[in-house]
Formats: structure tokens, sequence, C-alpha cells
């Protein structure tokens, strides 16, 4: 499977576009575990496409379970969170530079300095990182408060 570390704007962008591009399903971390009752994404807009959690996603807060599960991991957090991340990488007994892969995405220009200094810092070495800007623009409505608390609705906007 192919993994997020992240559920905000861009992870839920994210998810969406790469479940709909190559119909798999995709396990996400995330350290909300509001998170975990999240059933169904809406996506609007330029690509329209509905996942629904179990089929399309699966939701985790467990970090040695979501290494287990991919080797392929995009990072969708913001800059200010890489330190807090690569340390939880670097200290999960699952990690293993030569199986996963991390890929920043909507990465800020030097985020992949951070990931190598800390996993020097650990002794990690060798680790496939690179750095990619977002291809979209994604952001969550909040327009309806009726809405169940459930689902979440996105307006994702491609710049194909």
């Amino acid at each position: 499977m192919i993994g997020i570390y992240g559920l905000g704007n861009i992870g839920l962008a994210l998810l969406t576009y790469l479940n709909k591009k190559f119909n798999q399903k995709i396990i996400v971390f995330t350290n909300n575990s509001k998170n975990l009752d999240l059933i169904n994404i809406f996506s609007i807009a330029k690509i329209e496409h509905i996942l629904t959690k179990d089929k399309d996603f699966y939701i985790t807060t467990n970090l040695e379970e979501f290494l287990l599960l991919t080797p392929d991991i995009f990072i969708t957090s913001i800059a200010m969170y890489y330190e807090e991340m690569v340390i939880k990488l670097a200290n999960a007994k699952n990690f293993n530079p030569k199986i996963h892969n991390i890929i920043l995405f909507s990465s800020k220009l030097g985020g992949i300095l951070v990931f190598k200094k800390i996993f020097n810092d650990h002794n990690i070495h060798n680790c496939n990182i690179i750095e990619t800007d977002a291809l979209f623009a994604a952001r969550k409505i909040e327009d309806n408060k009726n809405m169940d608390k459930k689902y979440r609705k996105m307006e994702l906007n491609d710049n194909f």
C-alpha cells in the first residue's frame, strides 16, 4: 500500500488523487485520533471522487503498524513539523531505511536536509528521501454545520 503521513488539506487531497488515479487502497497515519471516525471523503471541483473507509483507505494512529504496511511514505505535513516527524520515524522499531522511501510532498525547500541530519544523528544512513511540490491545491469545506462529522468534504483543484 501507498502510505500518507498526515491528514490535513494536502494529505486528504493526495489520498483522493492517488486512490482515483491508481484505484489502490491507501494507508494513512495520523496523530489525531478524531480522524479515525472518518468514514467517507467527498472530493468536488476538478477531481470528483468519493472514498469510503476500509474500501479505499485505512487510517491508523499506530506508527509501527503504518510502517509495516507501506514502503512508500508521503509526508504531507508543513515543514515546521518535520523535526517531530523524522524523530518519530527514526525511533520507530519498524522503520528500515533499506525498505522505506520518504517523499516530502508539498515540501519546503531544504526539508530533505532536516530529514537527513536527524536520520544521521540517529545513525540512520542511506535512506531514500526526495522532495516534490504539490500538484494541486485543496481545502476542507465546512459549509454545512449539520453535515455528519464522520464525513469530510473537500474541494480539489489540480494544476494539470
